[in-house]
């Protein structure tokens, strides 16, 4: 496609912008949907098919599999391959690259290291002979822990939720957390009012960016802040005690069935005979909400396997 717009060296802001906009959106850009599909493959794997989603030109990475990158773009403009015979296949459908994405077999493979000798040729695993681990961020780890506590208010759309206070002092304004925990502030962190003097710690913790700041790539690090602001963070605190409610609600007081729900709610699996035993006996000496507070903790809570 020519660059070349067209337009008059006099013509309006408004002109240009709506020139750009049709340049970025015409099927035959393949820029566009390349990016767009790039940054969901991103999403799900960690890492896109070009590992620089900003920058697809000479200094960015190259696509580990550039056909697939192309077809996935194809699919993105004008949709062929049904999930279902129910779906109604419709252009630039986000959620059909995303079914795609989630019901193929690269996506679906365990993420046990089993074959050597792929590793010794693709020890990053970019071309996906495993699935990669990672961890959540961390907006899905605050919401899981919700989620799993029966705390979640699944409300959608409407104003931002504040979960701290402006306050003034001789320095000016500046924000402190309220501590709250309920039904207003217990939305998806998606809906939370970020200001930049109000970050929330544990978000910060586990490499939440910046708001006010562009970030294609969200960094990675393994930190003890991490840990020990997951212990000990009021949301987390309340989570667990919110949880052990749930626990007893759903199976009574029986430790066993307790701690074969716990498991389920928080790894969709039973618990082994093993496990059953350290937490049964975890249970006598701390009691069911720290091991609920444990549990919220874990790696296998914390990350996509």
């Amino acid at each position: 496609m020519s660059a070349d717009f067209g337009l008059a060296n006099d013509a309006p802001e408004s002109a240009r912008r709506l020139k750009l906009a049709e340049w970025l959106a015409d099927p035959r850009n393949p820029l566009t949907p390349r990016v767009i599909v790039n940054r969901l493959w991103h999403y799900h794997f960690g890492r896109g098919i070009v590992d620089t989603p900003s920058d697809f030109g000479f200094n960015g990475g190259r696509p580990s599999h550039p056909q697939l990158l192309d077809w996935l773009a194809s699919e993105l403009i004008s949709p062929s391959c049904k999930a279902s015979e129910a779906e109604a296949l419709k252009p630039w459908s986000l959620k059909h690259i995303h079914r795609l994405i989630v019901h193929s077999t690269a996506y679906r493979q365990t993420s046990l290291f089993e074959n050597s000798k792929a590793a010794e040729v693709d020890a990053e695993n970019r071309l996906l002979w495993r699935f990669s681990t990672r961890r959540l961020e961390g907006e899905a780890v605050r919401d899981a822990a919700l989620q799993v506590a029966s705390a979640l208010n699944p409300k959608m759309g409407g104003p931002s939720f504040r979960d701290m206070q402006f306050k003034m002092n001789n320095n000016g304004e500046f924000t402190d957390p309220t501590g709250d925990f309920n039904a207003e502030v217990n939305r998806r962190t998606i809906y939370r009012l970020w200001a930049r003097s109000g970050a929330n710690p544990m978000l910060q913790s586990l490499d939440c960016p910046d708001p006010s700041v562009a970030a294609p790539q969200r960094s990675k690090t393994i930190t003890p802040l991490q840990a020990l602001s997951l212990l000990n963070h009021s949301t987390m605190e309340k989570c667990a005690e919110q949880m052990a409610e749930r626990l007893r609600k759903d199976v009574g007081d029986e430790v066993d069935k307790q701690v074969t729900r716990a498991y389920w709610l928080a790894y969709s699996r039973p618990p082994t005979v093993e496990e059953t035993k350290l937490a049964r006996d975890f249970v006598a000496e701390a009691g069911l909400t720290q091991l609920c507070l444990v549990l919220l903790n874990t790696n296998e809570f914390l990350s996509v396997n």
